[in-house]
């Protein structure tokens, strides 16, 4: 089962979030997406990384991690191979080297379960510049009421008006703002 070709197949028949829903009955829904959450960037965030391939090799282009630090990077297990070679880089905000490669233990490929992996780098990030990490929370009780949330998402995967003015790649860098419930 893979839950990304799911979710393509579904994409037309999947309910909108609640938050954009003016009024809905039994055959219609009117939606408002001005008040969908979500801000669509052309930059990324400066406490994102881009992740890269060696030289010569093609890689994935809509992989890319979280700062955690000057030398480590968050990102799914999805994006530690492609094509069956190994990341090996961050390309932006800076060119360098991954020196090893942690993927969860329980992650199965495909699944969504556990897809997670951090990179260590061979040199640290440059703090002075833009690049900063993000900040992660180490409690159980937020805040907050309401949370930001980063992502690169599929621009095929949502049907919103705004992502077909877009230029391809089917990736975009998204923020959307969410309610937290206590």
């Amino acid at each position: 089962f893979n839950t990304t070709t799911c979710a393509r197949r579904y994409v037309s028949l999947r309910d909108p979030y609640e938050g954009v829903v003016q009024h809905r009955n039994e055959t219609y829904v009117d939606v408002n997406y001005s008040s969908q959450h979500m801000f669509l960037d052309v930059e990324l965030p400066p406490y994102i990384a881009k992740l890269g391939w060696a030289a010569g090799s093609t890689g994935a282009d809509y992989c890319y991690g979280v700062i955690v630090d000057e030398e480590i990077v968050l990102t799914v297990a999805d994006c530690v191979e492609f094509m069956g070679k190994p990341v090996n880089l961050i390309v932006s905000p800076e060119k360098i080297d991954v020196a090893a490669i942690y993927i969860h233990p329980e992650y199965k490929r495909g699944s969504s379960y556990n897809n997670i992996a951090i990179l260590k780098l061979k040199n640290l990030l440059d703090f002075k510049s833009e690049t900063t990490a993000s900040c992660i929370w180490h409690d159980f009780k937020l805040p907050y009421e309401r949370i930001q949330t980063i992502g690169v998402g599929r621009k095929d995967l949502v049907l919103l008006p705004e992502l077909a003015k877009l230029p391809d790649p089917t990736q975009i860098t998204y923020r959307t703002k969410i309610t937290t419930f206590n």
